[in-house]
């Protein structure tokens, strides 16, 4: 996937791209993400768990689609929420507080967006990134 985000909507998904240009898609991120998964040699739940054992989170787990080249999307709210948008995590590169509870994120291109959610949330998740990736990676310190 080339995308920077994937919002969700009635039909299907808007896909935004580097350029900030939207596309519209007939399937859901969700599905999108398991078929990207499932072609990468793994189940969506299958990437969840993985993450969620490593970090020892519970909520909003990150879904690993691709270990070479590494690609992570992290979701915004409970994938089960409407207004969940699923965000590229290797092209972020600050997340902001915004008014009325909302977080604006910076990507790398300059492209920014806001959110419906706290900037605590998108801080929250990118640290559960960059940990699940040290694991993965081999470069978390390790208990002797």
């Amino acid at each position: 996937m080339k995308a920077y985000i994937l919002k969700g909507i009635a039909k299907g998904m808007i896909s935004v791209d580097a350029e900030g240009r939207e596309t519209i898609i007939s399937q859901r991120p969700e599905k999108a993400l398991a078929e990207e998964c499932l072609m990468h040699g793994s189940s969506l739940s299958g990437r969840e768990e993985s993450f969620r054992y490593l970090t020892g989170s519970r909520q909003k787990a990150a879904v690993l689609v691709s270990e070479e080249p590494q690609e992570l999307w992290f979701p915004t709210l409970s994938k089960k929420n409407k207004e969940c948008i699923w965000i590229s995590y290797f092209h972020v590169v600050k997340a902001f507080s915004a008014p009325f509870n909302q977080c604006e994120v910076l990507f790398d291109n300059g492209m920014r967006i806001a959110l419906n959610c706290s900037s605590h949330t998108i801080g929250l998740q990118i640290k559960r990134c960059h940990m699940f990736l040290q694991k993965i990676n081999g470069t978390a310190e390790k208990n002797t």
